[in-house]
């Protein structure tokens, strides 16, 4: 999970998450914002020239990708921690794109498979865009 820590990071610097003397947050919550900077078509497109949606029925590349990060937010170590998390909360997720919530052996298969130059193309086309806005640390 090492590069996908290195998007959400890099990502998380760019992403303003602002809250008010209460709790409550202003807008989108942190995670909202993450996945709203993710343009759905091309990175299924980078799936598809990547051969990473080979075999897959149900768990495309997007839906993969969005759970992952939710797991690099929340410091998931291992994939029952990842589901159990996201089960009771599945129907709160469909907004973002997850049509289904994975078992963990999906999950397990598509990090197997699924080739990470498709989370590659992912990191660079979104550092390409917004790069200037990164701070210098990045």
């Amino acid at each position: 999970m090492h590069h996908f820590e290195t998007v959400a990071w890099s990502l998380q610097n760019i992403i303003p998450v602002t809250m008010n003397k209460g709790t409550h947050f202003n807008g989108q919550p942190m995670y909202g914002k993450l996945i709203s900077l993710l343009d759905k078509h091309e990175f299924l497109k980078f799936s598809r020239e990547k051969k990473g949606e080979r075999y897959v029925k149900h768990f495309d590349a997007y839906q993969h990708l969005v759970v992952i990060l939710y797991a690099v937010i929340k410091r998931f170590d291992s994939l029952r921690e990842i589901i159990d998390s996201m089960f009771p909360v599945a129907r709160k997720l469909a907004h973002l794109g997850i049509n289904m919530m994975p078992r963990r052996s999906t999950l397990s298969d598509a990090n197997a498979r699924r080739p990470e130059t498709v989370f590659e193309s992912t990191y660079r086309s979104l550092y390409a865009r917004y790069k200037d806005e990164l701070s210098s640390d990045s």
